[in-house]
């Protein structure tokens, strides 16, 4: 149907003609073929016009053809209001058959822009509906998972769709790496088997399945023959279609996914070629407008995908440890991995720029969703690169080109993201009132301990706070060395990282999401970078409408439980988050036992998270804490303290702190302090059951150290007392570092460490325990398995040379 034509029926329709439902289908497939955006604004236009007709009669089956071509018209021209009001018309009758498609579209538009428990509770209704749909049942699952509901639960909506189903391979694939990158090695390896079973898998897929076999092999030497040249010939760009983007594209290549080794000339060299492949993809962008976005959309995806797993991690590196970089901590340069993701970030986001601005490239698979999806992808972009206005200016150009109605809601959410990153709240909250779900939203301001305190107590910007100051610990000095592949070995320099410990008396603070610490003249509580590794801060959870580095929008809670009786609060209490033996051992219990010694813990209860796991609470009662002491809330719950005393956050290893928790929890395992028992133990630290960073040959390697008197043991299966007396009589401590090497902390002075591990990066966490506790601690680095970098550059398994490990062995023996 050509818009003139539908120009000129303008008047002549109207509800009752009979041709409805013919003009509603025509209107339908307008939209579907499209390739022009002013195209599909006029089919926007007359969507509201069959609007309330589809409403009114919504109960009705025969009227099918309109309600199938209304859904259609609103995913097309992603109008969520629309949407929402025909789910809400049709949601108390069972729709026929025939609208499965259309509706179940609509739901997974509405998931994908706008989640909330009003989509949620429609998409559990649309699955009784439509019995194995591989959208919904999908789009359930995400939404369980962003609850926090145990991974059980999730895998149990996964597993009810239908192998039929046109997404179910999708479905299995998101289930994978998502359990993939938890650590369930067996369960990610099921769900990476059955989408295999319908398409083969590409190369990232094929490098974690392989990692998931090679570690779970009965034999090393045969899973490290199997399947290196088969991954490592997919270096992840090169082979990829880049279809009429070729020549645009033609430089990517030649830096992403490139080593960031320690070499001046290199870096230089990389980022040179960077900024090269960057102005060259803008001069050679294609003039003609049918570049299609979904081909963009996809190629900008794979792209920041294989910067996430080659870079993300030294970004982080080089954002959370200031304190410790050089050589002595890895071949690899977080700096330039840093460097490196910014410029996979400035070309994702000049991509979005190029393929958005013609307004063209739309088809049948990629409407306006896929076109906003990818504006979506590019403003991220560029608010990763601090960008802000840029991104601010490009929303509010689209939001020209789109009119009134077309994708809307999901235009405004993006400005009110940009005026976040600003810290422009006023107008943020302004632009949160017109929106048609969630008006009456919270906005906060993010701000970092000593910002956010000062302003919770109302000081000038720049004013030194003062609470109940506990003290600034001295940094510990020491040394450790690493012993590389080819047999160097090096002694090196190490200090720890300044900390400071503070508590500050705040009335009327709120609790939310478990950890955010909220104050109406502060906002909530930004971590420092050392806990946002996870993810982006706040994390993902179904309250959560919009973040950015300075400010965030939260719904406003259904209900708050006020907390009458004075509590002590420890900031950053993301235990649930960080589920960890290290973070809970050295960064959480050694404050609670500060508390305790101040008198902190006199006439206030300590305040923690019900769903804490239970051997965190046990570690508790093993100090000598009685639930009496604690007072518990829930993960969805909101509180209102009255009286709050807030320990400030702990993000390294403190000398005084860990003296502190070794001389109660040795005192708890029954260990006199001042005399140590006998250090007569070989302790190997296995890491079998962790599919996360496996040591290849760690079975060979167990069988020297079980031939030099090495016990191995799996310490996260021990008691906690347990654990401080065996590492308490420890004389040698070896294996491949996890967070077990934090049993470090119980050993006794002298004790020596040898760390089996990668070359690439390894971090100051266990060596600021060495050199806190005086132990002689050494790295012997071996050699990634070559290929599955791209799987995860942390996570990718390696090798030590059995030689070189059984020196090592020796060494830590005293021989």
């Amino acid at each position: 149907m050509a818009p003139p034509l539908l120009n000129s029926l303008d008047g002549f329709w109207a509800p009752g003609k009979p041709w409805t439902g013919e003009l509603a289908g025509a209107l339908a497939t307008l939209a579907q073929h499209s390739p022009h955006l002013h195209e599909l604004g006029l089919t926007a236009r007359w969507l509201h016009r069959l609007l309330p007709l589809a409403v009114r009669s919504a109960h009705d089956p025969e009227r099918v053809v309109l309600h199938s071509a209304v859904l259609t018209l609103g995913v097309r021209t992603v109008d969520l209001p629309a949407l929402r009001r025909f789910l809400e018309a049709i949601s108390p009758h069972h729709p026929p058959a025939a609208l499965e498609p259309a509706l179940t579209s609509a739901l997974s538009c509405l998931a994908q822009f706008e989640p909330d428990a009003q989509v949620a509770g429609w998409l559990a209704q649309a699955s009784e509906w439509f019995v194995g749909s591989a959208p919904v049942l999908l789009e359930r699952a995400r939404w369980s998972q962003r609850k926090g509901e145990a991974p059980s639960e999730v895998m149990a909506l996964v597993d009810a769709i239908a192998p039929g189903h046109s997404g179910y391979r999708r479905a299995m694939l998101w289930m994978a790496d998502s359990l993939f990158f938890a650590g369930q090695a067996q369960d990610a390896e099921r769900y990476y088997q059955r989408a295999g079973q319908v398409r083969s898998l590409t190369g990232s897929e094929q490098a974690r399945m392989a990692h998931l076999q090679m570690r779970q092999s009965t034999s090393a030497q045969d899973a490290l023959d199997a399947p290196g040249a088969e991954v490592s010939s997919d270096s992840g760009w090169q082979g990829v279609d880049t279809g009429v983007l070729s020549e645009a594209l033609a430089l990517v290549g030649s830096w992403l996914g490139a080593e960031p080794v320690r070499n001046s000339a290199a870096r230089a060299a990389l980022e040179g070629l960077a900024e090269r492949s960057l102005a060259h993809c803008r001069t050679q962008w294609p003039n003609q407008e049918t570049v299609p976005v979904d081909l963009v959309l996809q190629l900008a995806r794979l792209l920041q995908q294989i910067s996430e797993q080659r870079y993300g991690h030294l970004a982080e590196i080089e954002a959370a440890f200031p304190y410790h970089r050089g050589a002595a901590y890895g071949e690899l340069d977080p700096a330039l991995g840093a460097s490196l993701h910014q410029a996979a970030l400035h070309h994702v986001a000049l991509m979005a720029q190029l393929a958005t601005q013609t307004g063209s490239g739309l088809t049948r698979q990629a409407g306006l969703r896929v076109w906003l999806e990818l504006l979506r992808w590019g403003v991220q972009a560029l608010l990763g690169l601090e960008q802000a206005e840029e991104a601010l200016a490009w929303v509010r150009q689209a939001q020209d080109v789109l009119g009134p109605s077309m994708g809307r809601s999901v235009l405004i959410a993006l400005e009110e993201r940009c005026l976040l990153a600003q810290g422009l709240l006023p107008e943020a909250q302004a632009l949160r009132l017109t929106m048609a779900q969630e008006a009456d939203a919270v906005l906060l301001p993010l701000r970092e301990w000593d910002e956010w305190v000062g302003a919770a107590l109302g000081e000038l910007p720049g004013q030194t706070h003062h609470g109940d100051s506990a003290w600034q610990d001295q940094v510990a000095s020491g040394r450790f060395e690493t012993v590389t592949a080819d047999g160097v070995l090096t002694e090196h320099v190490h200090h720890t990282a300044p900390v400071r410990l503070e508590a500050v008396r705040l009335p009327d603070l709120k609790v939310r999401l478990s950890y955010g610490l909220i104050h109406d003249q502060a906002g909530l509580l930004r971590p420092h970078a050392w806990h946002r590794t996870m993810g982006e801060f706040p994390y993902a959870h179904t309250d959560v409408l919009s973040t950015s580095a300075r400010g965030t929008s939260l719904r406003r809670p259904s209900a708050t439980r006020a907390v009458d009786f004075p509590v002590l609060v420890l900031a950053n209490m993301d235990a649930l988050e960080h589920r960890n033996y290290y973070h809970w051992m050295m960064l959480i219990l050694p404050r609670i036992l500060v508390a305790q010694d101040a008198g902190w813990l006199q006439g206030r209860q300590l305040l923690l998270p019900a769903e804490l796991p239970s051997w965190m609470f046990s570690s508790l009662t093993d100090l000598g804490f009685t639930p009496a002491q604690w007072c518990t809330y829930t993960r969805d719950e909101t509180l209102h303290l009255h009286d709050a005393l807030v320990i400030s956050p702990l993000e390294f290893a403190s000398p005084t702190l860990l003296h502190l928790l070794r001389t109660r929890l040795w005192q708890a395992a029954g260990l006199d302090i001042d005399r140590p028992p006998r250090a007569d133990k070989r302790v190997f630290i296995s890491r079998r059951s962790e599919n996360r960073r496996p040591l290849m040959n760690e079975t060979a390697v167990m069988a020297h150290a079980e031939s030099l008197g090495f016990e191995v043991v799996a310490p996260e299966t021990l008691p906690l007392l347990d654990q401080v007396r065996l590492f308490a009589s420890a004389s040698a401590v070896a294996g491949p570092p996890g967070a077990a090497f934090t049993n470090l902390a119980w050993a006794q002075a002298g004790t020596r460490v040898v760390a089996l591990y990668k070359p690439d990066v390894h971090l100051p966490t266990f060596v600021d325990i060495s050199v806190i506790r005086e132990q002689k601690h050494r790295w012997l680095l071996g050699k990634p398995v070559p290929g599955f970098e791209r799987a995860s550059l942390v996570n990718a398994p390696y090798t030590v040379n059995i030689a070189q490990a059984h020196d090592a062995l020796r060494w830590a023996c005293g021989h």
